[in-house]
């Protein structure tokens, strides 16, 4: 019986732990104080430099490159990444507080 109380002890504080710590770093998260975790990055680009004597194929090609420049500038694909990354980062929250609320619950089951 003794047991049983001291398990559901420590399983309600691993539980409240366990929703605390996400809530607190999402809270970090948020407001700046903390760098979101990359899980997905943005892959490098490398320019292309076309020479004077283009032949048509690569004209075609170095317009297509001007205009996914210009596409960048208006929505860059950094800030869809870091979007991306809080999003991931707000389900796995979430799924902690799920996690850490059904621990706590059961150690208050134990604790009765």
């Amino acid at each position: 019986m003794i047991e049983n109380k001291i398990i559901g002890i420590i399983l309600l504080v691993l539980g409240l732990l366990m929703i605390l710590w996400s809530v607190y770093v999402s809270y970090n998260m948020f407001q700046g104080n903390r760098a979101v975790p990359e899980i997905l990055m943005p892959e490098i680009e490398s320019g292309i430099e076309i020479a004077k004597d283009a032949t048509p194929v690569q004209i075609d090609e170095q317009i297509k490159q001007t205009i996914q420049d210009q596409m960048a500038n208006i929505l860059p694909q950094a800030n869809i990444y870091k979007l991306l990354n809080l999003i991931i980062w707000s389900i796995f929250a979430w799924i902690m507080i799920i996690g850490g609320g059904k621990i706590a619950s059961l150690g208050i089951k134990m604790l009765k």
